[in-house]
């Protein structure tokens, strides 16, 4: 055993400081492959080392590699796809001065296959089908991280930008697993300038415990990620499960102030299950702000037992403004069992509601009767973060789903943060045009801490 636990921390030193690993330094923005794979160098037939012969290198060593750049290497063009990461333990470091181009989005930018402990740090990904892809095919892509890790976290130098690729980042695969994806921007360079992919993160075909983001802070210095101005969801969650999301600014700008929207924000489909937005039933984890979109902050179809805690839904970081989605959350056709606000099991219920504010339409709309026993629970829904003041929806809640929850369940445990505060809101309060559904113990159209009322009904069932 104590050989073990020493082996793992020869391992942990080599992965990530450079002590024990094997050096490439790329000086060529060419595009040549090594000349001979048998003399452990780094070396094309013009005597340079390129990004592509570094990788076989790496990948023929299958030990653990570190890949940096020479200061006079900023732009690399690659003519065919490049090699994929199939040795696990490489470090690609880009110190934030390299950019890797793939201009016509027809090929993959960089693929992590099979292999695990991969870093990606310090590159400006663009105009790639995927910026960086993490595949498991036949064996486990487990332990990668795209951008910080946590003994970088306030350092810039190692974020990746990913602009103007079909997808930014993507995790395929049922054994694509424990991936970190954190403090990089995804979508746009920073606070106004944009160049958006298609969809930002994509997770699918059975990818899980996998982190978008940091679970202690927030904001890209500290492992939260940027992910604006993309053309479709900042994050897709395919037919996955157990992922989680939490401390990134997601259709706003860096310093979540002002909208840089994406068309929705997060999207959970496909029998997407058990992903967590925010805190997990744990207690572990960050707000997101999710705020801005053209679409839907957050919008669930046929996914199940999801859990969206803690976050700031419509309004900027504070919960003081608004930066309206057009819808807060929309949950479609068969989307069940999914908790928005507090799980009531006395673990961080008092922090597990949601800020669901501002947004153009509807703050939480259930589209559909067969999306069933959802909960929604401890939920500011049209005022600020503590209900002082309105900052009103279209509508607080509206809902065509049977036998859901909305408010407490009354089992004596934390039954009074299962309450919500419906309150602020332009229109009606919550709208009920379905049957068997509980509202119970909320605050609705109340003068919750002085609040000027301003909603027309509180609450009407049709």
């Amino acid at each position: 055993m104590k050989k073990a636990l020493t082996v793992l921390y020869l391992l942990l030193i080599c992965v990530f400081g450079s002590a024990c690993a094997t050096g490439y330094v790329v000086d060529s923005s060419g595009d040549q492959s090594d000349v001979n794979l048998n003399d452990n160098k780094c070396e094309t037939y013009q005597g340079t080392c390129t990004l592509r012969a570094a990788i076989e290198n790496a990948n023929l060593l299958d030990d653990v590699s570190r890949i940096t750049f020479d200061p006079t290497v900023s732009h690399i063009t690659p003519n065919s796809p490049l090699p994929k990461l199939t040795a696990s333990n490489t470090h690609i470091d880009g110190d934030n001065n390299v950019l890797l181009d793939g201009v016509d989005k027809q090929t993959a930018g960089l693929i992590i296959h099979d292999s695990k402990y991969n870093i990606i740090q310090g590159l400006r990904i663009m105009n790639f089908s995927h910026g960086v892809w993490i595949q498991s095919v036949n064996e486990e892509a487990s332990h990668n991280k795209i951008g910080m890790i946590n003994s970088n976290l306030g350092d810039n130098t190692v974020r990746n930008t990913f602009l103007n690729n079909n997808k930014g980042i993507a995790i395929t695969g049922s054994d694509a697993h424990h991936n970190t994806i954190a403090g990089n921007r995804i979508g746009t360079w920073g606070n106004n300038n944009t160049t958006g992919n298609g969809w930002g993160i994509r997770i699918y075909g059975g990818a899980h415990h996998n982190l978008i983001g940091s679970l202690t802070y927030d904001g890209l210095n500290n492992g939260g990620n940027l992910i604006s101005a993309n053309d479709f969801a900042a994050i897709e969650i395919k037919g996955s499960y157990d992922n989680h999301i939490s401390g990134n600014r997601i259709g706003t700008n860096g310093f979540g102030d002002s909208p840089l929207p994406n068309n929705t924000g997060i999207y959970l489909t496909s029998g997407a299950e058990n992903n967590y937005i925010g805190y997990n039933p744990d207690g572990e984890g960050y707000p997101n702000v999710i705020s801005g979109h053209t679409g839907a902050g957050i919008d669930f179809e046929n996914a199940n037992h999801n859990f969206v805690a803690g976050n700031f839904i419509g309004t900027d970081i504070n919960g003081t403004d608004p930066i309206p989605n057009h819808w807060g959350i929309t949950i479609a056709s068969g989307s069940s069992f999914n908790t928005i606000g507090t799980n009531g099991d006395g673990i961080n219920d008092q922090n597990e509601g949601n800020i669901i504010s501002g947004n153009d339409d509807y703050g939480l709309w259930i589209r559909s009767n067969t999306s069933i026993k959802n909960v929604i629970a401890g939920n500011y829904i049209g005022t600020n973060f503590d209900g002082s003041a309105a900052m009103g929806n279209l509508a607080g809640i509206v809902s065509s789903g049977d036998l859901n929850l909305i408010g407490t369940n009354s089992d004596g445990i934390s039954d009074n943060f299962e309450g919500n505060i419906i309150s602020g809101n332009n229109g009606v309060g919550v709208f009920l045009n379905a049957f068997g559904n509980r509202v119970s113990g909320n605050i609705i159209e109340a003068s919750w801490l002085a609040l000027v009322d301003s909603i027309e009904y509180g609450l009407v069932i049709s």
